[in-house]
């Protein structure tokens, strides 16, 4: 063989000072606590997604639809979520019954297996979830004109436990450029 090897004693040998691996472990749990906010945050979203959004999407299409039968009507009218009296709109996914199908107050959320849904129909968008008050939307009235509604309304809703994010459904008519619908997001 070709050469001699040098001695082991001249070998000079290199390895991570304590700075740089506490560094690494900085960086890391840095990382890491962004990643688990991140993580927590879209898994309240994804509930949401889950449980109050079929809940709230279910009342605006029940509150299109029912307008969409009122198409002969040229004049507006004005509805009442509810069952009795004098222009009732008995919307059964707007209204919130009992385990024995017997309606419920106003103020009775809707139960899901992910928690409690409160949801309103509101004539305007809402800033935060607060706008939202518990219960269900009984009582809430709403305009239809020629088959549409008559102006844009919201339902909205959150999730018992979920403060931060709330599910807002808005019903347009054709005076929209995208036409006449329903658009829901997570705000």
């Amino acid at each position: 063989m070709g050469g001699v090897l040098p001695p082991l004693l001249f070998m000079k040998i290199r390895a991570f000072t304590l700075i740089e691996l506490l560094m690494v472990l900085v960086i890391i749990s840095v990382l890491v606590s962004i990643g688990l906010f991140s993580y927590a945050k879209n898994q309240r979203k994804a509930k949401l997604s889950s449980y109050a959004e079929p809940v709230v999407r279910a009342c605006a299409m029940d509150i299109f639809v029912w307008c969409l039968q009122t198409k002969e009507q040229t004049s507006p009218v004005s509805f009442v979520i509810d069952t009795v009296g004098s222009e009732p709109a008995p919307l059964k996914n707007c209204l919130v019954f009992d385990t024995s199908n017997n309606l419920q107050p106003s103020n009775a959320k809707m139960s899901t297996p992910g928690g409690a849904v409160s949801f309103k129909v509101l004539s305007t968008a809402p800033d935060t979830s607060a706008h939202i008050e518990n219960g269900n939307p009984r009582g809430s009235q709403f305009v239809c004109n020629g088959g549409q509604v008559a102006q844009d309304y919201y339902v909205a809703g959150k999730l018992d436990g979920i403060g931060d994010f709330m599910v807002v459904c808005r019903i347009t008519n054709n005076t929209h450029s995208e036409g006449a619908g329903i658009k829901c997001v997570i705000r």
